[in-house]
C-alpha cells in the first residue's frame, strides 16, 4: 500500500486527521507526525524524515503542517511522491502576526495556557460548525494534549519559518491545495496563490468550511485525498 504522511497544525494532534484515517486506512497506510519537539521548522522537517517518515510517502500539511511540509520538499524532495498542502499559506507572518504570537507566548509562560477557548473557535471553523459539540471538544482536547510547552515550541517555529514562495516553483511532483471558503487564517487568495506558483497543482475550495477542513468535512477531504492519490506513483 501507498503510504501517507500527516503533519497536523499549531495545537493539532492527530485527531484532526481521524475521519481520513478511519476511512482510508483499508487502502493507505498513514503516518502521523510529531511536531512538538522543536523550536524551528527546520530541525522538525528534519527530525520527522530521520526518524518518523516512511522512506517514500505523499505528503499532507495542515496549516503549521503545511509550512513544515514545505520544508521537507526543499529537504528530501526525492522521497515525496505527493504534495497536499491544507489550509496553510506560503508566506511569512506579518509583523503584526508575529506581535500577537509572541504576546500568546508570554501569556502562556506566566502561566495562563488556556489551550483554545471557546472565544477562539470562530477563527477556527465555519460559524455552522461553532456549535457543533463533537468538533469543539476534538479542538479543546487536542489543544490540552499538546500543552503549554508544546505549543510554545510550535509558536517560536512559526515565528521563525521563510517565505516559501522561491521554492514552490521547484516542485514537481503532483500537489493538491485545499482551503475552507470561510477560512479566516489562511484564506482563499493565499491559497489560490500557492496553487499557481506550483508547476503541478490542483485546488480545491470547500464550502461553508474553516481553517479546520478535515474535521469539519472529514468525507469530502477522505474524497479529495483518495482521488488524489490516484495522480501518485
Amino acid at each position: 500500500m501507498k503510504n501517507i504522511l500527516l503533519i497536523p497544525g499549531l495545537l493539532n494532534t492527530g485527531a484532526l486527521f481521524s475521519g481520513q484515517v478511519n476511512e482510508l486506512s483499508p487502502y493507505f497506510n498513514f503516518t502521523i507526525a510529531d511536531h512538538t519537539k522543536f523550536e524551528t521548522i527546520s530541525q522538525i522537517a528534519q527530525d520527522i524524515l530521520e526518524n518518523q517518515a516512511p522512506d517514500e510517502f505523499v505528503l499532507g500539511g495542515l496549516s503549521m503542517g503545511g509550512y513544515i511540509a514545505m520544508e521537507i520538499m526543499r529537504q528530501a524532495p526525492q522521497r515525496v511522491k505527493g504534495l497536499m498542502l491544507m489550509n496553510t499559506s506560503a508566506r511569512r507572518d506579518t509583523p503584526e502576526q508575529t506581535a500577537r504570537r509572541r504576546s500568546i507566548i508570554k501569556i502562556s509562560q506566566e502561566g495562563r495556557f488556556n489551550g483554545v477557548s471557546a472565544q477562539l473557535l470562530p477563527s477556527l471553523v465555519h460559524e455552522q460548525s461553532v456549535s457543533d459539540p463533537l468538533i469543539a471538544n476534538v479542538i479543546f482536547d487536542m489543544a490540552q494534549e499538546i500543552g503549554r510547552d508544546g505549543f510554545i515550541r510550535q509558536q517560536q517555529a512559526i515565528i521563525n519559518r521563510i517565505d516559501s514562495r522561491g521554492s514552490l516553483p521547484n516542485i514537481t511532483c503532483p500537489a493538491c491545495v485545499v482551503v475552507g471558503d470561510s477560512d479566516k487564517l489562511t484564506p482563499p487568495d493565499v491559497a489560490r496563490e500557492m496553487a499557481q506558483l506550483l508547476p503541478a497543482a490542483q485546488l480545491h475550495i470547500i464550502e461553508k468550511c474553516g481553517h479546520l477542513s478535515p474535521l469539519e468535512h472529514a468525507g469530502e477531504i477522505s474524497e479529495i485525498i483518495a482521488g488524489f492519490m490516484m495522480r501518485c506513483r
